[in-house]
């Protein structure tokens, strides 16, 4: 018997296949309301995403598709006990209706349930989110997704908290296969 092996994609996604892409397709909710870039719901607030790696991988670079800018956006990734593996650090939202990326340390992680995460000191600023319509929070919350209020930047130990917004972000996971 051939034991299949990982071939990890390049790019992880929140929204995607190892992120909670299949639980929103599953609902028939992916594309629901559509989505867009709209403001982020609440100053200071983190939302925190999972997704889950087969097998280890290298970390390499985050990224968000910016919609309006004017505030700080902070990135990064938490295991799944909610401690702070790596994050950008604060920064300047840059760029209008662009990709802002956020080279981070190259940082080994998997296998197991991650979560991909981001907060922005206001509500100026958003990024490209999925909106899962009418089903909203309850859906996201069943799907996993946490969030915690006043964690801007990024706390080091992140205090998970059921998911009252209706906003998923698409954070973008770059990374290199392990050797």
């Amino acid at each position: 018997m051939t034991v299949p092996i990982w071939t990890p994609p390049g790019i992880i996604t929140s929204c995607g296949e190892w992120g909670i892409g299949d639980f929103l397709q599953a609902q028939n909710l992916a594309t629901q309301s559509g989505g867009g870039a709209v403001a982020w719901p609440s100053g200071s607030l983190a939302i925190y995403c999972p997704i889950v790696i087969p097998a280890p991988i290298i970390a390499v670079m985050l990224a968000v598709g910016n919609g309006a800018v004017g505030n700080n956006i902070d990135v990064g990734i938490y295991d799944q006990a909610g401690t702070l593996i790596v994050s950008s650090g604060s920064t300047a939202m840059s760029g209008t209706s662009a990709t802002q990326t956020f080279d981070i340390s190259d940082t080994v992680i998997g296998p197991g349930l991650f979560y991909l995460a981001a907060a922005i000191d206001g509500t100026t600023g958003g990024i490209l989110r999925a909106n899962p319509g009418a089903a909203g929070a309850a859906l996201l919350q069943a799907a996993g997704v946490a969030q915690q209020a006043s964690a801007f930047p990024l706390p080091a130990n992140a205090v998970f908290a059921s998911m009252a917004q209706a906003y998923l972000p698409i954070i973008l996971l770059s990374i290199q296969t392990v050797v």
